[in-house]
């Protein structure tokens, strides 16, 4: 047994324990007990020394390289990044070589993440090679135990096919994915169509593509009875259509990346290809819009939108550079610093989104701090600072436009599947509740 002792426990679910206190984890990985003052002779004692501990966060939305772009991330190296970050559940998208569009592809997944320290769920694509023309096996996914389908950061773009595609999904009360832009309004764009795009002399991606897509796939879902997200809704205007189809009844809801309650347009560099995603940055008008939404608390999820790219691939212009930044490792830090520490979000309405709702939105299991369940859950030290280099990066890609930012709030140790798992200790860097 382990008894973690003297921590400042914050529990985010309704009901949870919130103050200082114990918590005994038995060997079997459930917790035994949890208040102040537990007495567990012969338990193996952890201090909390000041330390915040919490449940593990749940990230929705992650790119890894398996199968295909192993070259980017594997399941290995994306699981190490996510413990790193306190993720214990993650969802990983489609957009593999080959697309996660048939048995076999999720047969192999499944065998390659059996293993893995934290638990990983599958999304599997709306269409087949996510080109938005035929429909993936949904019964198939389903009664393999996958509920959440997106085409990634290839968005269904034929209305029809979409609506089609939603009836079906809302069938078998699947979740629909969506990463809102339209194709044909964005074009061949690389950033936000404004001031900076001139400036640059680079094709710019007008906001309308973002928000035209809002309006529609909430349209739809309101047709078909379909079950709605957005990994990142990141306009003004898309923000104010979200807001509106929210306010009708809409079941939508809606996520944000750290990029974006951060970063603007106006933070680009010419050189620095770290500053490409998708969506793109936005401009300063758009930032003042996500931080009030989130303030107001319109959205719903933070994720990570962890997208590795190779330095090969990095290297080149922005024109020619490849889209997406990692995050796994870095989405708590840079939440706690710019949005806890600037109070526009408490940490209780910080954990929220990172525990509660994406697993009740995404139907994974839940995480409590409660006798009986199991032991799923973060220390970290908000005294501490994380420098972001790309030496200590666990990613095997490196492309953050965070590189050499100084954070606040470190991940010190993750305890889940019955593993404590110590980040900052060289040698023995985990073991069981046996210990």
């Amino acid at each position: 047994m382990i008894l973690f002792k003297n921590f400042e426990i914050h529990d985010p679910y309704p009901g949870g324990f919130q103050g200082f206190g114990d918590v005994l984890v038995h060997s079997t990985g459930l917790i035994s007990e949890i208040g102040p003052d537990i007495l567990a002779p012969g338990a193996k004692v952890i201090e909390g020394n000041r330390r915040l501990l919490v449940p593990g966060f749940c990230d929705t939305h992650a790119n890894f390289g398996e199968p295909g772009l192993e070259y980017r991330e594997t399941v290995k190296t994306g699981s190490e990044a996510a413990l790193a970050g306190g993720f214990t559940t993650v969802f990983i998208y489609p957009n593999t070589r080959p697309v996660i569009d048939s048995l076999q592809v999720l047969e192999y997944l499944k065998d390659k993440i059996e293993d893995s320290p934290i638990r990983i769920e599958i999304v599997a694509a709306i269409s087949r090679n996510c080109e938005g023309q035929l429909i993936s096996p949904v019964k198939s996914f389903t009664d393999a135990g996958v509920h959440t389908f997106s085409d990634g950061n290839l968005p269904v773009q034929n209305s029809l096919f979409m609506k089609r595609a939603c009836d079906y999904l809302s069938m078998f009360d699947a979740l629909v994915v969506v990463n809102p832009e339209d194709k044909s309004m964005s074009g061949s764009g690389v950033l936000h169509d404004g001031f900076q795009s001139i400036r640059l002399g680079l094709p710019g991606i007008p906001a309308v593509s973002e928000s035209i897509m809002v309006h529609r796939d909430c349209e739809i879902s309101r047709e078909t009875g379909s079950k709605l997200h957005f990994n990142n809704v990141v306009t003004r205007e898309g923000i104010e259509a979200l807001a509106f189809h929210k306010a009708r009844g809409t079941d939508v809801t809606a996520g944000i990346a750290p990029f974006y309650f951060i970063l603007s347009d106006e933070d680009l560099d010419w050189y620095n290809t770290n500053y490409k995603l998708s969506p793109p940055l936005r401009s300063p008008s758009d930032l003042e819009a996500v931080l009030s939404t989130l303030k107001n608390g319109g959205f719903d999820i933070i994720c990570s939108s962890h997208t590795p790219q190779s330095e090969i691939e990095k290297t080149t212009d922005f024109l020619s550079a490849p889209i997406g930044a990692i995050s796994l490792e870095t989405t708590f830090s840079l939440a706690f610093t710019y949005l806890v520490k600037t109070k526009i979000l408490s940490l209780q309405q910080l954990l929220e989104m990172l525990v509660v709702n994406p697993r009740r939105r995404f139907g994974s299991e839940e995480n409590p701090l409660k006798k009986g369940f199991k032991a799923d859950f973060v220390i970290i030290d908000p005294f501490e600072t994380l420098s972001v280099m790309k030496e200590t990066i666990h990613s095997k890609s490196k492309n953050t436009p965070f590189l050499n930012h100084k954070l606040s709030a470190v991940i010190d140790m993750v305890f889940t599947r019955n593993r404590l798992h110590s980040l900052h200790e060289k040698t023995s860097s985990d073991y069981t509740a046996h210990s």
